[in-house]
């Protein structure tokens, strides 16, 4: 596929996925207290990019931040991420906008992107345009899926799950998720679990990543780094990993 068509087919899918159903947010103002912590949330700015259905962004808002600002790139999640703010009457400020052709100038104290960027047709050129909107001593955090020796296995799933038929797919997803995930240990963020699996499976693009290579990411603009989760599951193969940049 082109990036064009990439980009195009990933947006839709989540602009689909994103509007089945409105979050909880008490799992995510968990994650967010313990792996954010919120001396780095209040009085901040932060940007989440590639905010999805918003629930990181309202979390941010709800946990004290002086303004939040998300973007991304599908109208369907948007609208959701808009409908989850009003229910918790706080103000975000959301947009539509594209990772790979940022409009967005604003500088942030803190940046915020889980899950996102392995989905955009050039991972390191989303990366690379977000690190200009970082002010000076900001704080870039950023989760990928992790690469492991069984990810092709994974991949190979998702190829073969994929081909069939579409309404077959929440159905699958909803049997993955009895099977694999539920009373497993993991890092939970306030989706439904048959969310994550049609996330895990069904994409239409992604790519797996390491945490050495977003090191020398950050080294490439003089920023240190350190690995936050090393794994968000109870298998590595499905897993992001979390790392913190700053400058």
């Amino acid at each position: 596929m082109s990036k064009e068509e990439i980009t195009k087919e990933v947006t839709d899918f989540y602009g689909e996925l994103w509007t089945k159903y409105l979050p909880e947010i008490e799992q995510q103002l968990k994650f967010l207290r313990q792996y954010i912590g919120l001396q780095n949330i209040k009085g901040k700015t932060i940007l989440d990019a590639g905010c999805g259905t918003g629930v990181a962004a309202v979390c941010f808002k709800l946990l004290g931040a002086k303004e939040v600002y998300a973007i991304d790139y599908s109208e369907g999640a948007l609208k959701t991420a808009r409908k989850l703010a009003k229910k918790h009457k706080v103000k975000v400020n959301f947009s539509r906008d594209n990772l790979l052709d940022l409009k967005l100038k604003k500088k942030f104290d803190i940046i915020h992107s889980f899950g996102v960027l392995h989905h955009t047709a050039d991972c390191r050129k989303a990366f690379d345009s977000l690190i200009p909107l970082l002010k000076p001593k900001a704080k870039f955090y950023v989760a990928l899926y992790l690469k492991t020796p069984l990810t092709f296995l994974q991949q190979s799933a998702r190829f073969v799950l994929r081909k069939l038929p579409r309404k077959t797919w929440i159905p699958i997803s909803k049997l993955i998720q009895k099977v694999l995930v539920k009373g497993s240990k993991r890092t939970k963020r306030g989706f439904q679990d048959e969310g994550d699996m049609m996330d895990w499976f069904f994409v239409p693009y992604r790519t797996h990543h390491t945490p050495k290579q977003i090191t020398n990411w950050f080294k490439e603009y003089n920023m240190d780094s350190k690995l936050i989760i090393a794994k968000t599951g109870r298998f590595a193969s499905t897993s992001n990993f979390m790392m913190l940049g700053w400058k």
